[in-house]
């Protein structure tokens, strides 16, 4: 997998696989978008269908589109990303904590969506102390 920034925001998902097409079969092409105006947020992430087409690709590094220089680096993995603790969990850990849940969801609908996994102990969702409403 390839990481790609710097791409112009006027940038065309077709310009920017051709460019990579350079490189070999692109498998995969993620371009993220700005919700409200649909443009590209800068930057791409890229599978090729082999390991030596993706290195090839860093071949692309410092080139040119759009009259901006794009940076091509190895993409980093998920893992290696991931903001969470990736210490083990201490024996009889139970707990599950959840993000960006509705402000509108109750904790008896959280239960009912998770109860396939197994009997639920205990919801607790996190309030302002000074309105109540959830966070």
């Amino acid at each position: 997998d390839v990481y790609i920034e710097g791409l112009p925001y006027a940038a065309t998902e077709d310009e920017i696989r051709e460019l990579l097409s350079t490189a070999g079969t692109v498998s995969s092409l993620r371009l993220p978008r700005y919700q409200d105006s649909g443009r590209l947020r800068g930057y791409a992430h890229a599978t090729f269908s082999s390991q030596a087409e993706a290195t090839a690709a860093l071949d692309l590094n410092n080139s040119v589109m759009h009259g901006r220089y794009l940076t091509v680096q190895p993409a980093r993995s998920k893992q290696r990303q991931s903001q969470g603790t990736s210490r083990p969990r201490p024996p009889g850990c139970t707990t599950l904590h959840v993000k960006n849940l509705p402000y509108s969801l109750g904790e008896q609908a959280l239960k009912q969506a998770f109860a396939s996994f197994g009997s639920i102990a205990n919801v607790r969702l996190a309030r302002w102390g000074h309105t109540g409403r959830l966070k």
